[in-house]
C-alpha cells in the first residue's frame, strides 16, 4: 500500500517484483514513471488513485493483471503501458484519456472487449495488437485519428461500435491497415 504522502512512484520502482500479488496506489500519487510495476509477473491487482494523472510507458507491462480502472484523473498513459498482461480480461479506460498510445494493450492475450471513451481523440498503432481474445469493441465520438495496425491480429474481433455519426466515423483520419 502506498500511503497517500507519495507523490511519485519512481522509474523502475518496483521492477520484477515477482512476488508481489496487490499494489494499492494511494490518493495523493500524481506520476506512475517509466517501468515502475515492469515484469510483476504475479501483480493482479492494481487500485489507481484518484489523483493519478500520468501512467509512464511500460508502467505494467508483463504484469498479471486480471483487470484494471483507470481513473478519469489520468490524462496520459504511455505507450507499452499494459503490453503484455496476458492475464489482463477487463479494462476500464477514464474519461481523462486523449490518446491510447502505441501498443498500450498490445498481447493482452484475453482481453475480450473494451470501450474506448468519448474523451479519446486518437489511437496509436498496435494498441490493443494481439488481443487474441477481443471480440467487441466500442470507439467513442471523439475519435479523429486511427493509426495503422491498431487491432492487428484480433482474429476474434466481430463487433465494433462506433458512439458517433455516419458523418463523425467518415471525417476520423484512419490509417488503410485498420
Amino acid at each position: 500500500t502506498i500511503p497517500d504522502s507519495v507523490k511519485t512512484i519512481g522509474q523502475s520502482a518496483f521492477s520484477g517484483c515477482k512476488q508481489l500479488k496487490k499494489a494499492i496506489i494511494g490518493n495523493g500519487v500524481t506520476t506512475i514513471e517509466y517501468y515502475a510495476f515492469i515484469e510483476c509477473s504475479n501483480l493482479e491487482s492494481v487500485t489507481i488513485g484518484n489523483s493519478v494523472k500520468s501512467i509512464g510507458g511500460s508502467a505494467f507491462e508483463s504484469c498479471g493483471l486480471k483487470s484494471i480502472v483507470i481513473p478519469d484523473s489520468v490524462k496520459t498513459i504511455g505507450q507499452s503501458a499494459f503490453k503484455l498482461c496476458g492475464s489482463l480480461n477487463s479494462v476500464t479506460i477514464g474519461s481523462g484519456i486523449k490518446t491510447i498510445d502505441y501498443s498500450t494493450f498490445s498481447r493482452c492475450f484475453n482481453l475480450s472487449s473494451v470501450v474506448i471513451p468519448d474523451s479519446v481523440e486518437t489511437i496509436r498503432s498496435f494498441a490493443f495488437e494481439n488481443c487474441y481474445a477481443l471480440t467487441k469493441v466500442t470507439i467513442g465520438s471523439g475519435v479523429k485519428q486511427m493509426d495503422g495496425f491498431v487491432f492487428d491480429h484480433c482474429s476474434k474481433l466481430n463487433k465494433i461500435t462506433f458512439n458517433g455519426t455516419v458523418e463523425q466515423w467518415n471525417n476520423i483520419s484512419k490509417d488503410t491497415t485498420n
